[in-house]
């Protein structure tokens, strides 16, 4: 087979470079807003950490694990419940990636 060569110029690279870092910031918006989801209408899918909101209005991060024989969720001895539960966004990328 042989080879294609194409010539891009450079103002067309540096828009794509533009278009594509806007890109990832509005994959980034979306994928980091929570969507609450009440635990009265179905539980996390996978053990792991999850932002949730309690009865008294505060927000914890919080250790959900199906293994456990109760609700999943690893709660303290406390007259509080959590009602929703959201996932964790995304970490931030590190400099240079």
């Amino acid at each position: 087979m042989s080879e294609l060569k194409v010539t891009v110029p450079i103002s067309y690279i540096d828009k794509l470079q533009t278009t594509i870092a806007t890109l990832e910031q509005e994959l980034f918006v979306t994928r980091t807003q929570s969507q609450w989801i009440s635990v009265d209408s179905c539980l996390p899918e996978y053990k792991g950490m999850y932002l949730t909101f309690w009865t008294d209005g505060s927000l914890e991060t919080y250790n959900f694990s199906k293994e456990r024989g109760d609700l999943g969720w690893y709660q303290p001895l406390s007259n509080q419940q959590i009602t929703h539960w959201a996932n964790l966004p995304l970490p931030p990328k590190e400099q240079g990636q």
